[in-house]
């Protein structure tokens, strides 16, 4: 007979020592700097209105030193005031004069009619000796002068293109009637185009700087 092993039972491994509790992580073991006093995430509320506060109260400032600014260079108003753009309309008016003046030179003495033709028509299109837009920039026919401009002119200070018609006067009018608004004033006596002011209200008879 063989040998015969009794069963012996598997024993159970002792239990593992308890584990000893880790400390809480404070803002100082990550090289944070420790907070004091409520307030929240942002600190005390306090704070955060004066802080508020100061910074409008520089916005404000600068609102009003603007305006000011804007308005004793003689340019008050909705439009838009930067030194780019007083150059580049001082720029533009000089060139779109020269271009009324070959107008002028090639249509028997004649100044572009802006009040029948107010989108600058004969300008932009071809036009015949009369001064008659032909409604293309192609040439056909009698319709052989120009274009003077690529596109219709608009006034860089206010973005107004429309053109006010001063008849009569020895100088152009100082503002125009009845609350009317445009980019630009072609003055017929002396022959002379002038820009508005970015209200486009007013008559700027020296060019902006």
């Amino acid at each position: 007979m063989d040998n015969f092993t009794p069963y012996q039972p598997q024993q159970i491994p002792p239990p593992l020592p308890s584990m000893v509790p880790m400390p809480p992580m404070r803002n100082e073991d990550f090289g944070m700097p420790r907070r004091r006093g409520g307030g929240g995430a942002g600190g005390s509320p306090w704070m955060m209105i004066g802080i508020t506060a100061a910074v409008l109260f520089v916005g404000v400032l600068l609102i009003v030193f603007k305006a000011r600014s804007v308005a004793s260079a003689g340019f008050n108003g909705p439009g838009i005031d930067s030194s780019e753009n007083r150059q580049l309309a001082a720029t533009q008016i000089g060139a779109w004069r020269s271009q009324i003046a070959l107008f002028r030179l090639q249509h028997d003495d004649r100044l572009p009619d802006f009040v029948r033709y107010p989108d600058w028509e004969q300008l932009t299109q071809m036009t015949d000796r009369m001064g008659k837009a032909s409604g293309g920039t192609r040439k056909t026919g009698y319709f052989v002068y120009g274009p003077y401009v690529q596109r219709k002119p608009v006034n860089p200070l206010n973005g107004h293109s429309k053109v006010f018609v001063a008849a009569s006067g020895r100088t152009p009018p100082s503002r125009l009637p009845g609350g009317q608004t445009a980019g630009f004033v072609m003055h017929v006596p002396s022959g002379r185009l002038y820009l508005t002011d970015v209200t486009g209200t007013k008559v700027l008879t020296s060019d902006p700087r």
